[in-house]
């Protein structure tokens, strides 16, 4: 936030390059924490897996979504996804 920026005296520039810094650290971070996670946990991406270890009702649309982004071919409509863009 630049407001927040101006208050504390600091120049733009710095924060743009903060903010691209911790961009490029997360892409990383977040990649790597996935591997992580689906090698302790096969139910995350093996399809027939019907119960993993997670109890939590939540876990079922991660695990979806996680179905999703991984695949070869996208399991939706195309329609759909033009609709979501």
């Amino acid at each position: 936030d630049l407001s927040k920026t101006h208050l504390l005296g600091a120049s733009p520039r710095v924060q743009l390059y903060a903010q691209m810094a911790g961009a490029l650290v997360s892409i990383f971070l977040c990649a790597g924490l996935y591997v992580v996670f689906t090698k302790a946990y096969r139910c995350i991406n093996e399809l027939t897996a019907t119960t993993g270890s997670f109890p939590a009702p939540d876990v079922g649309a991660w695990r979806a979504v996680s179905i999703a982004v991984s695949a070869t071919s996208l399991p939706i409509a195309l329609s759909f996804g033009v609709l979501l863009i």
